[in-house]
C-alpha cells in the first residue's frame, strides 16, 4: 500500500473547519480525510461527500504509532461519504 500523508496546517488549511476542510480535501484530490477533530458534524451531514472521513480518538503520535498499520489497513475499507470513529486502543 502506497500512502501519502499531508498535514492541513502545512497546506495552509489550518483555519479551515468542517465543510470547508472537506471541500478542500475533495477538490484537492484526496482519497480520505483523517482527523482527530471530535467536533465534526453528525455523520448524516456527510451523505453528499465524495471522500470518507476517519476520526481518530487522539492526535498524539505515540498511541497512533502503535496502531498505524491497522489504521492504514482500515483506509482500504472506507467508502465515499462514510464516517468512521477509530477509538484509542490500550
Amino acid at each position: 500500500m502506497d500512502l501519502t500523508v499531508n498535514i492541513a496546517k502545512k497546506m495552509g488549511w489550518a483555519t479551515l473547519e468542517n465543510s470547508n476542510l472537506l471541500t478542500a480535501a475533495e477538490t484537492g484530490g484526496f482519497d480520505v480525510l483523517i482527523t482527530a477533530d471530535q467536533n465534526l458534524p453528525d455523520p448524516q451531514s456527510f451523505t453528499t461527500r465524495r471522500i470518507p472521513v476517519l476520526i481518530l480518538s487522539t492526535n498524539y503520535w505515540l498511541p497512533i504509532e502503535r496502531v498505524v498499520a491497522r489504521v492504514a489497513s482500515a483506509i482500504d475499507f472506507l467508502e465515499a461519504n462514510q464516517v468512521v470513529r477509530w477509538e484509542r486502543e490500550e
